[in-house]
Order: structure tokens, then C-alpha cells, then sequence
């Protein structure tokens, strides 16, 4: 009867960890929990708990404090998701925990994917980087930082997903994690420039004949010189190459997953386009999808459920 009682006890903490997992991918998914719902289950409920996991690594992050104390924080996260990730591990090993509710389907979920722990800790390095790196010297620093902070997602994602461990399709999902990131850095300038990061490479900006220092400055007052339209158009085309390099990253998924996959690059990738339209918009506004074109999307996704792969016009 006792051990009835702790599986009992066991499966309902389980699935009020899922819950809470469901509900911060809910309040601060946006972009991604729109794809992430159309995914079955259980891979969904997989999905939404790699989605806690990485926001409470983004919190522990930015929240307010001396960078030795989100040092002491991060590193007491990367023991509990070494535990997490170890089917022996005790993941209440390191005491009580902020995000304490989500680690029995964190748990679940690393130990029934496999997930590599090697992804899990390279996010955390590149979160740690934040705490002090504000500046690129060149495209070789900010792809290592955008691999850790975002390629590692789609590796992680790889194995939820279903996807055969190869060289090839690591190495598309690298590939899309760098798209991703490169959009938001362009749609964050503003943002970030406030907080005194810049994270286009300062060799790139200097083809341009424009100084770091000064145009963290312009973008605090949302304004740039003209010169700023050219490097925007360089980096956009940058970012579109990945998306295109990466292009054939569903074809390598559980057909289940396709859709959720190819939702999440539509989204990101309508923010690129819609960036290039008019990239001074960056300056005065932060650009989005309103959420009838992700529904929109999300419906696309799922008619073309069946497809491996995209066509030409449904890249664009």
C-alpha cells in the first residue's frame, strides 16, 4: 500500500510539474508556443518542459544583481541539470530551487530523450557570456555565442523531435538556431543597446565606417546615420543564407514534428522579411507577427503535415 501511495504521490507531482511547465511556455513562449502546440503528445508536454528549462536559464540571467552572485545562481542551475539529466541523479540535490516546480518534468524529459548534456551546458555558458561580454570583435565570437545561446536548442530539440543522430541533420539545425538568432539580434538592437550590449561584430561595422560607441548611442535615441541601411542589408542577407542553408532540417524529423519545426522558422523568418522592409523600423518599434498571422502560419503547418520538406515558395 505504501509503495501504491508514493506512485501515486509520483505520478501526480509529474503531472502538476508538466502543467506548470505548459503554463510558462503559455505566458512567455509567444513566437515559440505556437508551434510548440502542434505538436502530439507526449512529445508536446516534452517540448514545453525544454521551454522552462530554458526560460529559467534566461531568468537566472537577467534578473537584477552583482554578476558574482548570477555566477553562483548559474552555476547551482548546471549542477541541478546535470542531476536532471543522470537517471540516478537527485535533482533536489542542491536545496530549494525558484523554479523548483518544473524539475520533475525537466527530469522526464532529459532522461526519456537522451538529452545531450553537453547542449544543456553550452546554453548555460552562453548565458554566463551575457554576464560580461558585451561586445563582438568579429562574426567568429558572435557565431560561437549564438551556437551556444541558440543552435543548441535545435540540437536539444533533435532528439524530441525524433530526428536520426547524424552529422547532417546537426548540423542543419545548427545552421537554424544561427538563423533565429541573427533575427532577433536585429530585431533587439534597440533593446539591447540599452543595455549597453552590441552584438554585431565591431569588424563588420567598421566596413561601414561606422564606430561601435557611436552607434550604441544613436540606437538609445532610436536614430542611426545613413550608413546604418547598408550594414542592415548585410546582415539580413546573412541571416536569410542560414535559413536557406538550413532548409531541409524537417525532412530529417518524425513526421509529427515537421509542423511544429517548420512553424517556429516561418515565424522568425516573416520577422526577418518583415525587418528588411523596412529596417530603420527597428529604431521606433519592435517588430512582430500580430497573432492572426501566426495562427496563420500554425494552419499552414499543419496542411502541410505530410510534406518532408518546403518548396521555393513556401521558404520565402
Amino acid at each position: 500500500m505504501v509503495d501504491s501511495a508514493n506512485a501515486l504521490t509520483a505520478t501526480s507531482e509529474l503531472r502538476a510539474s508538466f502543467a506548470c511547465c505548459a503554463q510558462v511556455a503559455r505566458q512567455h513562449g509567444r513566437n515559440f508556443y505556437y508551434g510548440m502546440k502542434l505538436m502530439a503528445e507526449p512529445r508536446r508536454s516534452a517540448m514545453y518542459a525544454v521551454y522552462a528549462w530554458m526560460r529559467a536559464a534566461d531568468d537566472l540571467a537577467d534578473e537584477p544583481g552583482a554578476e558574482a552572485q548570477k555566477q553562483r545562481q548559474l552555476d547551482a542551475f548546471r549542477r541541478q541539470t546535470a542531476a536532471a539529466v543522470d537517471p540516478h541523479g537527485d535533482i533536489a540535490a542542491d536545496g530549494p530551487s525558484a523554479h523548483a516546480a518544473m524539475w520533475p518534468a525537466v527530469a522526464d524529459t532529459f532522461r526519456r530523450y537522451r538529452i545531450d548534456h553537453a547542449c544543456l551546458a553550452a546554453m548555460i555558458q552562453g548565458q554566463l557570456l551575457d554576464q560580461h561580454k558585451t561586445r563582438y570583435a568579429s562574426f567568429a565570437e558572435l557565431h560561437d555565442y549564438c551556437y551556444k545561446v541558440a543552435s543548441t536548442v535545435g540540437l536539444v530539440c533533435l532528439s524530441v523531435w525524433g530526428a536520426a543522430d547524424d552529422a547532417t541533420a546537426r548540423q542543419l539545425a545548427v545552421d537554424r538556431g544561427l538563423a533565429l538568432q541573427l533575427t532577433n539580434i536585429l530585431r533587439d538592437l534597440v533593446e539591447d543597446a540599452r543595455r549597453d550590449r552590441l552584438y554585431l561584430p565591431t569588424d563588420e561595422l567598421r566596413q561601414f565606417g561606422i564606430e561601435p560607441e557611436a552607434l550604441l548611442a544613436q540606437l538609445r535615441e532610436g536614430q542611426a546615420e545613413p550608413a546604418f541601411d547598408d550594414l542592415m542589408a548585410f546582415q539580413i542577407e546573412r541571416a536569410r543564407a542560414y535559413y536557406t542553408s538550413s532548409a531541409a532540417l524537417e525532412s530529417h524529423l518524425d513526421a509529427s514534428c515537421r509542423p511544429t519545426c517548420w512553424a517556429m522558422m516561418r515565424i522568425y523568418h516573416r520577422l526577418l522579411e518583415k525587418i528588411a522592409a523596412a529596417p530603420r523600423r527597428v529604431l521606433t518599434q519592435r517588430i512582430k507577427l500580430s497573432t492572426m498571422e501566426k495562427l496563420t502560419i500554425g494552419l499552414r503547418a499543419m496542411m502541410r503535415k505530410s510534406k518532408p520538406r518546403m518548396n521555393a515558395d513556401e521558404r520565402g
